[in-house]
């Protein structure tokens, strides 16, 4: 009788209760759904704006590297580049690529005109001086700090080497004079030196002026006077043999290309201008010494100066020759030298720009 007095509201009552209970499952279900996906979208989000930082960084160095190679380019293009297309503007590069190619180059240049050819040189060097002053104030990235310290002094270098050798081609002129001098020496007996009494009133004062000429370059030259060679005798022969020991004896000036060179420079600036003077030197006590021992000098030792200097083979063109060959060499590697640094700058560049636009 209990069973069938039951209620219809408290069956309706559970039914609400179970409702309920699912649809408050359903909620929570659909709240931990909406949480989850919240967090997906959250993270999402967080990987994209936190990429987006290193995206404009990468963006910003990569134009701070391209600025700085539009900078780089453009001081070379005004300045290395437009010398070597001065200086040889049908040779490029590449055809100089080692030292004997390089001197090739430059010989052939010379061959119709030595001067012109160095002069030609010093004209196109202001170009090249640009650079150089350009390369001591251009900035770039810390990645290029140790190649840009280095660039100006690679620099130097060349500029000077290209510089020494301009200057010396176009003082082929003057060399060409004194040249002319030597053979002088030689035809015209300027080794001569009548001071005996009856051989003084046949010679000329020409005469007499350009042996004290001879004799000036020829003790300048190897660096003694006559008293100092005539020893502690003063004998003539004393003289003349150790005269051709200074020149041509083991270690003189001519016993080795390289000897030579290292007098020539001396020779060149010091002793010439005696030979090439319009006035003679004055008579000095060295001339005094000559005179006073009746020297007569003019063939075994004027054979060794002028025939050993200025001979095809002698000593004065086998220093000219020896000088060339280092200056060129220097050159060379003054060019090799600058040529890696500059390769190691646009490495760097080269490098860099590929890692940023990965």
């Amino acid at each position: 009788m209990q069973e069938e007095n039951k209620s219809p509201q408290s069956e309706v009552t559970k039914e609400e209760e179970i409702d309920v209970k699912a649809a408050t499952g359903t909620a929570s279900k659909i709240i931990i759904a909406v949480i989850i996906l919240l967090l997906i979208v959250g993270g999402i989000l967080a990987i994209y704006f936190f990429s987006l930082k290193p995206a404009s960084e990468r963006k910003m160095e990569l134009s701070k590297h391209e600025d700085f190679m539009a900078s780089y380019t453009a001081m070379r293009a005004t300045g290395y580049d437009e010398f070597w297309k001065c200086v040889f503007p049908l040779a490029t590069e590449e055809q100089a690529n080692s030292n004997l190619k390089l001197e090739n180059i430059i010989k052939n240049s010379i061959s119709q005109n030595e001067e012109g050819f160095g002069k030609h040189i010093l004209e196109c060097l202001p170009s090249l001086k640009k650079h150089l002053d350009s390369s001591k104030e251009i900035k770039g990235p810390p990645e290029y700090s140790e190649s840009l310290k280095e660039l100006p002094s690679a620099l130097e270098v060349l500029y000077s080497s290209w510089k020494i050798l301009g200057e010396w081609f176009a003082n082929a002129g003057e060399r060409n004079k004194w040249d002319k001098r030597l053979d002088d020496v030689t035809e015209k007996g300027w080794g001569q030196m009548y001071v005996d009494a009856e051989k003084r009133q046949k010679s000329t004062d020409e005469t007499m002026r350009n042996a004290r000429r001879y004799m000036k370059f020829v003790t300048c030259s190897v660096g003694k006077t006559y008293q100092e060679l005539g020893g502690k005798t003063g004998s003539i022969s004393d003289v003349e043999a150790n005269l051709v020991a200074s020149v041509l004896g083991s270690g003189g000036i001519c016993s080795s290309p390289e000897k030579a060179m290292e007098r020539f420079d001396y020779i060149e600036s010091k002793c010439v201008p005696y030979l090439t003077s319009p006035e003679p030197p004055p008579p000095d006590a060295d001339w005094d010494f000559v005179a006073k021992k009746g020297i007569y000098y003019e063939t075994r030792s004027l054979a060794v100066i002028a025939g050993s200097w200025e001979g095809q083979d002698g000593c004065i063109r086998a220093a000219r020759k020896e000088k060339e060959k280092v200056m060129i060499q220097n050159l060379f590697n003054g060019w090799v030298g600058y040529k890696k640094v500059a390769k190691s700058i646009e490495d760097i560049y080269r490098n860099k720009i590929k890692e940023l636009k990965k």
